[in-house]
């Protein structure tokens, strides 16, 4: 009967560390791009998908703008890419494209956004190029280069009549070699306008909106903790992934890394004590103490998990529900 419920016991044991211990890969090993940030009007692009290791299950890829497009059912090759072409792209704007589980629509693995654009080069506005960087410190400027306007039209020709404007506040006019020096923000557009310099002056003429694809990093000094998804949720960045400021989520989260690491001890324990078990070769003093320490470390872990179980009955049924809980 004891060796039963040794038995049943490690059995449950390690049903729960799969569960408690299975750890969702990071935002770094999780990444997904387009061929290109800025899109001509009637091309296609290219989105690639990465989830190292990633095999087994199947992805949906929702693109998102003036016109919405769906690919269901996509599967990662052998190196956890999913590589997608999207095409044409007739109606110009700003397209958000994300990555789901086909298991779990409710939340994005991985998304970012590009521009669908009318005109570029000889025909009318200039063509972005990129960024001098996608990374820098709040605060910091960076160059936005754009590719310069062929033709006879001296007012589109001219760089000092287009300006770049950043969240509809700041405006900066385009130098003589295509060139605007930008502070981005972590929110709002960043749009490229045609406003020759001519008298009377002309309403400006929106011709897209540039990529968001800058990373605005914290300086020295500023708080860890804030929306970074624009959810409403202020979370802080560690070690064990983002951490909610909520309370409910807050203890949560705690409860679960404690978990994790209870298991983990547990389960070193565990593996002792099989250890002196089986090498006792028949010193009765050595397989007691190995049953023991078994025996001990089920006992703790299944304590935790029942410990875990009645706060959430305190925290639902007697407290009329925690949140997070």
């Amino acid at each position: 009967m004891k060796s039963i419920l040794l038995k049943l016991s490690i059995a449950l044991i390690s049903l729960f560390l799969s569960l408690t211990l299975k750890t969702p890969a990071t935002k770094a090993q999780i990444n997904c791009s387009i061929s290109k940030d800025v899109i001509t009007s009637g091309q296609g692009a290219t989105i690639t998908f990465h989830w190292p290791g990633k095999q087994s299950d199947t992805f949906t890829l929702k693109v998102q703008g003036p016109i919405n497009i769906t690919r269901a059912n996509l599967s990662p090759d052998s190196g956890g890419n999913i590589i997608q072409s999207v095409s044409p792209l007739n109606e110009p704007g700003t397209y958000r494209y994300e990555f789901f589980e086909q298991s779990d629509p409710s939340s994005a693995y991985c998304s970012s956004t590009f521009t669908v654009i009318t005109t570029s080069g000889s025909q009318g506005c200039p063509e972005f190029s990129r960024y001098s960087s996608n990374d820098v410190s709040k605060g910091k400027s960076v160059t936005a280069f754009f590719t310069p306007v062929t033709g006879t039209d001296q007012l589109r020709t001219n760089p000092s009549s287009y300006y770049v404007q950043v969240n509809q506040k700041t405006s900066t006019r385009l130098s003589p070699d295509w060139q605007a020096e930008i502070v981005p923000e972590e929110k709002g557009p960043i749009r490229l306008f045609f406003a020759p310099n001519t008298a009377p002056a002309p309403t400006p003429q929106q011709c897209y909106d540039l990529p968001t694809t800058i990373k605005i990093s914290k300086s020295s000094g500023e708080n860890p903790c804030k929306d970074f998804d624009g959810d409403g949720k202020i979370e802080c960045k560690t070690a064990f992934g983002d951490i909610s400021t909520d309370p409910g989520a807050f203890v949560t989260r705690i409860l679960a890394v404690a978990i994790g690491l209870a298991g983990g001890i547990a389960l070193i324990f565990m593996v002792i004590g099989s250890i002196k078990v089986l090498t006792s070769s028949g010193d009765q003093q050595k397989l007691t103490g190995g049953k023991d320490m078994i025996v001990a470390a089920v006992s703790g872990l299944l304590f935790l998990i029942l410990s875990v179980l009645i706060l959430r009955f305190i925290g639902n049924n007697l407290l009329g529900g925690i949140p997070g809980f």
